[in-house]
């Protein structure tokens, strides 16, 4: 699904005209308490926005190359939150099993016959961790994921297709806050009006309307079945399509 863009200038604008304040003509660097209080606002309601659903505008994949005796890999300076059940070993064509917990990790580590073909991960101190670790001749699987960037802002004039141009915060008026601007100025107007403790429940529901309707449609629905199956990552009749083959 596409979505409107607009401007961080634009946003506060459009939310300020809303609730009658006067439209300011910048954001950045503006002295009005009013202003500034909005731009805070502003930033509070992008981070919430993107922790509240994996919208698809900053889904992205990371790639992992195995290396011999390595356990730990660094994760994307913008990574924010795994898409869960995308890990997946590209070479062997096997999911990734895991996240382990702490508690299950010792066990991985120090219990009695706890290794096995597939690898096992979980993030610690920054890094994506695999067990079993590489040994000193393995490595060179493809390791593949989808996460969730902490890059929301496209830079004024920025290019969507340059990966440089996301910034995690905005510093100019022209800078494009990366959620659909009628949710963000829906969620802004309700923030401020609950800043000054007003009844904000018609606000509530305004907003409400707005994510129900983006989240629904922001990366489509698959047919739900009233009786689903386990999915089965082996061959068999269930994932072969109808033809004659020779054997």
């Amino acid at each position: 699904m596409s979505f409107q863009q607009g401007t961080v200038l634009g946003v506060v604008q459009q939310v300020m005209s809303e609730l009658g304040f006067a439209s300011p003509t910048t954001v950045v660097g503006n002295t009005d308490a009013t202003v500034r209080q909005f731009a805070a606002l502003l930033r509070a309601s992008v981070f919430e926005l993107s922790q509240a659903f994996p919208w698809e505008q900053r889904q992205k994949e990371l790639t992992i190359t195995t290396l011999a005796s390595t356990e730990g890999y660094a994760l994307p300076s913008d990574y924010s939150y795994f898409v869960d059940q995308t890990q997946w070993d590209r070479t062997n064509q096997w999911p990734l099993l895991g996240p382990r917990s702490a508690q299950q990790w010792a066990f991985l580590k120090g219990g009695f016959a706890s290794s096995g073909p597939r690898y096992r991960w979980r993030l610690r101190n920054n890094e994506f961790i695999i067990h079993p670790t590489p040994g000193a001749t393995g490595g060179g699987e493809t390791l593949a994921m989808e996460y969730i960037s902490n890059a929301w802002y496209l830079t004024a004039g920025g290019d969507p297709d340059t990966p440089t141009d996301f910034i995690a915060d905005f510093t100019a008026d022209g800078d494009i806050p990366y959620l659909d601007k009628w949710l963000l100025q829906r969620y802004l107007k309700l923030k401020f009006w609950e800043t000054k403790g007003f009844d904000s429940t018609a606000f509530m529901d305004d907003f409400m309307t707005v994510f129900n309707s983006l989240t629904g449609k922001n990366k489509g629905a698959p047919v739900l079945s009233i009786a689903p199956r386990p999915v089965e990552i082996l061959l068999g009749p269930w994932n072969i399509p109808d033809g004659n083959w020779n054997t």
